[in-house]
């Protein structure tokens, strides 16, 4: 046991002294802020006021309309509202709006010779029409298509807008009208055996989705990094020393441990330094989120309360399947020479949890179909679908009981097999082992 443990030891300071440890454990925070700042600018609210021209050509003037409905619309810029909208409306000819058109396209986003925007310059260019009223399909031509939270807010007051002219034009009052078109908001709750926990449908969503994120993340690439260093000690005949003193098995499952826990402690600061930037920065990705709904009835999304059962439930899952894919990746370590083998031979480790990962969406959306609940006894899925089935609604007992005792007899199984081909593999040089060889291995380890 104590040889087991100085390996453990060995193989986790060498890694986390390493300059790679440190230059990830610092990007990776700033690379998860910086992306979730990026998704905030795309759909946040813009801070200018946009100037917008509105090509009247209907016979019944809608666009006056729209001005009015539109120019409601406030922005807040700090402590400062402002309105979000300046309309210039310009009634037109049908047969005119081209040549409009194109007299006003260059006075949209104009600069100056030092390629600032001017000040008053147009936004954009809205046209309305009578066959695009009636099709219900507008022309919008601007600076800020790029941007998701611009035009999705625009879109939204748009069709508010439009379904009410299409009430007016059945001869309601106007005053029946906005009351007809009101903007209806949904405020959502979970509800889990009968008790209301206070979790809104998106939070549970965003909750479930970092999840799988961060088991894919840990699982991963900390597989592959224990590959990587069998096959770099085995190229340096390192290993043929260490089994001089230290059973081949306790050599593998000291290297999945090491640099396993080197692997979990740099996703534990990543997690921390992420959570700490997303609050100095205002939330993040989830801001970005919330701020993409504010105008457009969207409600504001919340981190939901985590219940110590789903602590327990994903801690007991990242165990098993850290276990299960790591050892399966000494194993694929142990049969290759080189790096480039190792990309052709773990790829049926790598499907396994692509499976895993890509199934857990179909967890998150239907946790109660039946490819989930399959998916929810196979080894190489469960440790990613039933985290996040139990994030939407815990599972019943003899359910939970049958994954993990199913889990532990594959991780059982893995790590026999694994051990069996690695206390050959690492001895074994030149060509890469076939089926037929690793069979032999398996039989006669």
């Amino acid at each position: 046991m104590s040889k087991l443990f100085a390996i453990i030891r060995r193989e986790f300071i060498e890694r986390v002294r390493t300059k790679a440890f440190l230059i990830g454990t610092m990007m990776g925070p700033i690379l998860f802020f910086g992306i979730g700042q990026m998704g905030r600018m795309m759909m946040g609210k813009p801070t200018t006021v946009q100037n917008i021209a509105i090509l009247d050509g209907s016979t019944r003037q809608v666009g006056s309309r729209l001005v009015d409905s539109l120019s409601r619309e406030d922005l807040r810029v700090g402590e400062t509202t402002l309105r979000r909208y300046r309309f210039l409306h310009i009634p037109v000819a049908a047969d005119r709006i081209v040549a409009v058109r194109d007299s006003l396209l260059p006075d949209v986003d104009r600069r100056d010779a030092k390629d600032n925007r001017v000040e008053g310059a147009l936004t954009g260019i809205l046209i309305v029409s009578d066959s695009g009223l009636a099709a219900g399909r507008l022309t919008y031509l601007g600076s800020n298509v790029s941007s998701l939270g611009d035009i999705g807010h625009l879109e939204r007051s748009l069709e508010t807008s439009m379904l009410r002219e299409r009430v007016l034009a059945f001869g309601l009052s106007d005053s029946a009208a906005s009351v007809v078109t009101a903007r209806v908001d949904l405020t959502t709750a979970k509800v889990t055996k009968g008790t209301l926990t206070g979790e809104g449908s998106e939070a549970a969503f965003m909750f479930s989705y970092i999840l799988v994120i961060l088991l894919f993340v840990a699982m991963m690439p900390t597989g592959v990094q224990v590959m990587a260093a069998v096959v770099e000690e085995k190229s340096n005949r390192i290993l043929e020393v260490l089994v001089s003193s230290v059973k081949p098995f306790d050599l593998m499952l000291g290297k999945v441990l090491g640099v396993g826990s080197a692997s979990i402690l740099q996703i534990a600061i990543w997690g921390m330094s992420a959570s700490l930037l997303g609050r100095l920065g205002g939330g993040g990705a989830a801001a970005a989120m919330q701020a993409g709904g504010e105008g457009g009835g969207g409600a504001a999304m919340h981190m939901p309360n985590i219940p110590p059962s789903l602590i327990l439930v994903v801690i007991i899952y990242f165990s098993l399947g850290f276990l299960f894919f790591t050892t399966a990746y000494a194993a694929v370590g142990a049969m290759c020479n080189t790096v480039q083998e190792t990309q052709q031979v773990a790829f049926p480790v790598t499907i396994m949890i692509m499976a895993g990962y890509l199934g857990s969406f179909v967890a998150i959306a239907r946790p109660e179909t039946l490819l989930a609940k399959v998916m929810t006894y196979l080894p190489f899925t469960a440790p990613f679908i039933v985290p996040t089935r139990w994030s939407n609604a815990p599972l019943p007992l003899p359910e939970l009981l049958g994954s993990i005792g199913v889990c532990l007899l594959g991780v059982l199984g893995m790590v026999w097999l694994a051990a069996r081909i690695y206390r050959v593999g690492i001895l074994s040089y030149g060509k890469k082992p076939s089926l037929k060889d690793i069979w032999v291995w398996v039989r006669h380890a």
